[in-house]
């Protein structure tokens, strides 16, 4: 029963999975409010005097453990085929199914899912040098990145009895929370170059969360009927999201992001121009103290865990209850109080904006993730280069997203009026993936002093940089 629920937990992730890298509503000049949570300064640096955002949305999921075999995102939507795992050694292959995999793992396993919904948001100047703005996000991430390949399904399905098996340093994380944030940015001009500098202060509210920490290497020898655990470490924590999903708030926290961006003060208008901007995302945590617990085994023996431990769990409390036993012959020993920390995925942000002709801009975005604590969830790593065409009214962009130093993808967004569609990953949403492992797709409806009528909208001249 506990190994179904916590199936469905992560097929909950998997469905309802932010990435920090929708290009469509980060690297435009006409991003506004949506690119904050990439760069507090991107706004006061816009040309824009005020936004608004009406909605906003998106979906991220990247995983090394799973796929689907010879599909596409749009097949899945439109299909009543039954889902059944492929089975290497069966003969017969149907049409009428639709068949997933777990992967054969051969190296180090990176697992990203991560989603947001954003309710409305704005921006807005208040004299020549300062801006003002203020955003509400409900964020889901999941994190379980350089997992051993050892522990993929073909992997477990294939251990020996009697064999030993050295588990790598294991971190997985995930959190469901809220974020309210105030943005305060600073701008002005010295010479042919205009300066910009922004920060978020961040409010947050933890809903749902877990964590595993196991820093050390594992020897796990399977027996017979059990399995044989050498002296161990590891911490783990959890909400009781298994015994009823909610959005209580289980937690609060706060966050910061800060950054900068300096452009040639022409830079709107004359082609030839330049914009480089970067900044620090997501320095913050989550206290989760309600409805919660915090677990530490820590043995100096070698014991055994029987096969049938957790027959009768129903529950990760259960289930933590009977580890306990089962490791020190107390069922509360591990039990370490209500309280544990969940930290948000801090990153480095950097982007380079050429203004190559008219409405022609040419784009590079990198950010990387940096870890400072065991309990953080982790971004995943991005290289990104765009072109985009770029009118008040219109813009159509283009990236190559490169994603954890080894996988490419195309994408494509497109903004008319107010309404900004795109995604990092096309290819899975319409063309049928040998092995479908990922997906993202974003939206965002905004409104601002461009595009707020019709009159502005349809100028496609240059706008005239009048803010400094």
């Amino acid at each position: 029963m506990l190994r179904l629920r916590i199936y469905i937990l992560i097929q909950f992730y998997l469905v309802a999975a932010y990435a920090q890298n929708q290009q469509g509503l980060q690297v435009s000049n006409y991003s506004g409010t949506t690119g904050l949570g990439y760069n507090p300064s991107s706004f006061q640096a816009s040309p824009l005097k005020w936004d608004f955002t009406i909605l906003s949305g998106g979906v991220f999921v990247e995983t090394d453990y799973i796929f689907i075999k010879n599909t596409s995102i749009n097949e899945l939507f439109n299909t009543d085929k039954a889902f059944v795992n492929f089975n290497e050694e069966g003969t017969n292959r149907s049409s009428d199914i639709i068949y997933y995999q777990f992967r054969d793992a051969k190296v180090r396993m990176n697992n990203s899912i991560s989603a947001f919904a954003g309710s409305p948001a704005f921006a807005t100047r208040i004299n020549k040098h300062f801006s003002v703005g203020f955003y509400a996000k409900m964020r889901q991430a999941f994190s379980a990145n350089h997992l051993d390949h050892q522990l993929s399904e073909p992997s477990i399905a294939a251990w020996m009895v009697n064999e030993t098996r050295d588990i790598q340093p294991t971190r997985l994380t995930a959190m469901l929370w809220s974020e309210y944030a105030l943005n305060l940015a600073y701008g002005y001009s010295k010479g042919d170059k205009v300066f910009s500098y922004g920060i978020n202060a961040k409010f947050l509210v933890g809903n749902q969360a877990f964590f595993i920490n196991s820093p050390s290497t594992l020897d796990l020898t399977k027996l017979s009927d059990d399995m044989e655990v050498p002296p161990a470490e590891l911490q783990y924590g959890f909400t009781y999201f298994d015994e009823g999903f909610n959005l209580n708030n289980n937690g609060q926290g706060l966050g910061i992001d800060f950054g900068f961006t300096i452009q040639d003060k022409d830079y709107f208008a004359e082609t030839g121009t330049w914009k480089v901007a970067a900044a620090i995302a997501d320095l913050g945590f989550v206290n989760f103290k309600n409805n919660s617990e915090q677990h530490r085994i820590s043995t100096d023996q070698v014991t055994t865990i029987p096969n049938n431990t957790f027959e009768q769990a129903n529950s990760l409390q259960e289930f933590s209850r009977e580890l306990s036993n089962a490791l020190t012959g107390d069922p509360n020993t591990t039990y370490q109080g209500p309280r544990f920390t969940i930290f948000t995925p801090a990153a480095l942000n950097v982007s380079v904006d050429y203004h190559l002709s008219k409405y022609l801009f040419a784009n590079l975005n990198i950010s990387r993730r940096f870890v400072l604590h065991p309990q953080q969830l982790q971004k995943e790593n991005i290289a990104v280069t765009s072109i985009r065409y770029e009118t008040r009214f219109i813009e159509v962009g283009l990236p190559i997203t490169l994603y954890n130093d080894r996988n490419l993808r195309a994408g494509a967004w497109i903004r008319l009026g107010p309404l900004v569609v795109g995604s990092d990953n096309l290819a899975p949403w319409f063309i049928k993936q040998d092995q479908l492992s990922g997906a993202d797709v974003y939206f965002a409806l905004r409104i601002n002093n461009w595009n707020s009528s019709l009159k502005n909208m349809f100028k496609n001249d240059q706008v005239e940089n009048c803010y400094w």
